[in-house]
């Protein structure tokens, strides 16, 4: 008989480790068994008895059946649980609580496969200014994913929703999530169903070429990256998305103050609307004729823009300039919604940006063909003034 050219085989025959090979699944099932009664055995003063039998086979299927490389991952991961030390979480809870109320990290639903939705909404985040907040952020990370854990709430796996929306340069926290990467992989391996990101931009993927390099290649193709939600539809049933993203679900974090707002109250000390002198900081919680009404002086009386740019530049259309509506009348339109604004309860910033633009009008008419209020101060003001 020839002699069999022991290149010629996979590496799975030839290391008798190798154990989830072939295709008898009792067999599978046997040596599945094998491996927990013997990590059990093995283990029991590293804290394996937190892990049910189902979650300590999950370190052999992430090893490809390696009994050796899953016995060695699997004690790594409790020593790094003992270091970190997961028992004083529960017992610090309350150190999560403001992040919590954010509501950017979230369980919600079940994808198509049964797998647990966890949904990170970026525009709700706050980047750590210092070390401590970085470990706090990563603490919170784990907090969440092992109270679901312990509660059954992803038994299995879980399907993880990156929405990208409202990012900006300042959002950016590339450290954290270069921190975490490894931790979700090594620690709560064979977890992830799906990950969907959306959307996307330049500084995106900056960053994901340095993420990605932290990532096991099986992982990778688990993870899409979208320019928008749209895709979602085809792994989550519509009940059980957020309606922002084409679904019937309502997010109950939607009415809690975006990060920028809580972060400005918190160095302020101050509510979440500028308190004004003469107008109260509930005001602006009004009904949408107040806004309206204080938005007069730059629209039609149907509430149409009298000018092309986005009503604060100064700028005439054609109509305006054949009704005589010259730079010194754009300037008293700019004050009078500055005086509307603040009995509104508008925030600083935005009438802090009329009232400037005013100012510059009157003492330089010729100004007033120049976009004197960029689009930058828009997107910062409140929603009052979008309609503007």
């Amino acid at each position: 008989m020839a002699a069999v050219d022991p290149l010629s085989h996979d590496e799975t025959d030839l290391d008798p480790e190798y154990v989830l090979s072939g295709d008898d699944e009792q067999e599978k099932e046997r040596q599945i068994q094998s491996f927990v009664l013997t990590s059990k055995m093995l283990l029991t003063e590293d804290g394996i008895s937190e892990l049910s039998d189902a979650e300590i086979a999950k370190w052999l299927f992430a090893k490809g059946g390696h009994r050796g490389k899953a016995m060695a991952a699997l004690s790594e991961s409790l020593a790094w649980r003992k270091n970190f030390n997961i028992a004083k979480l529960f017992a610090n809870a309350d150190e999560f609580k403001d992040l919590e109320a954010s509501g950017k990290l979230q369980f919600f639903g079940r994808a198509v496969d049964k797998s647990a939705i966890l949904v990170w909404t970026g525009s709700r985040h706050v980047p750590p200014k210092t070390e401590q907040d970085t470990d706090r952020d990563i603490r919170f990370v784990v907090y969440m994913l092992e109270r679901a854990r312990r509660q059954g709430q992803f038994p299995d796996k879980v399907t993880v929703i990156i929405d990208r929306s409202g990012m900006r340069t300042d959002k950016s926290d590339i450290k954290v999530a270069s921190t975490l990467i490894p931790i979700l992989q090594n620690h709560f391996p064979e977890r992830l169903s799906r990950m969907y990101i959306f959307p996307t931009n330049t500084l995106f993927w900056m960053a994901w070429k340095m993420a990605s390099m932290y990532m096991d290649k099986a992982t990778i193709p688990k993870i899409f990256i979208k320019d928008s939600p749209a895709a979602l539809s085809e792994w989550i049933a519509r009940e059980n998305m957020f309606t922002r993203y084409g679904g019937l679900a309502a997010d109950a974090f939607d009415a809690v103050p975006n990060a920028d707002e809580s972060a400005q109250d918190q160095e302020a000390g101050t509510g979440t609307t500028a308190k004004l002198k003469g107008g109260p900081t509930d005001a602006a919680k009004g009904d949408d004729r107040s806004t309206r009404a204080s938005t007069g002086s730059l629209a039609g009386g149907d509430g149409s823009p009298r000018h092309k740019s986005l009503a604060l530049d100064g700028t005439s259309d054609a109509k305006d300039s054949k009704d005589g509506i010259n730079a010194r009348d754009s300037s008293a339109s700019i004050a009078s919604t500055t005086t509307a604004a603040a009995t509104t309860g508008a925030t600083g910033m935005a009438v802090a940006a009329v009232a400037k633009a005013a100012t510059v009008l009157r003492r330089n008419p010729t100004k007033a063909d120049k976009a004197l209020v960029t689009i930058e101060h828009v997107w910062e003001a409140p929603n009052e003034f979008h309609d503007v």
